[in-house]
């Protein structure tokens, strides 16, 4: 087995969610991935109505 080959099967030394901050970006993310379909399902009705669909 070559080196080259043992290198990039190699798993990554750390994730980053791994971490504190990581798990804080994640939690945030998801929170702002809720909020913005929550956002979408209360404008829309009213956007289809102003254009008359």
């Amino acid at each position: 087995m070559s080196d080259a080959m043992t290198a990039s099967t190699a798993p990554p030394e750390g994730s980053f969610l791994a971490t504190g901050r990581g798990k804080v970006t994640l939690a945030l993310l998801t929170f702002l991935d809720v909020e913005d379909g929550s956002i979408v399902n209360v404008v829309l009705p009213t956007t289809r109505t102003h254009l008359g669909q």
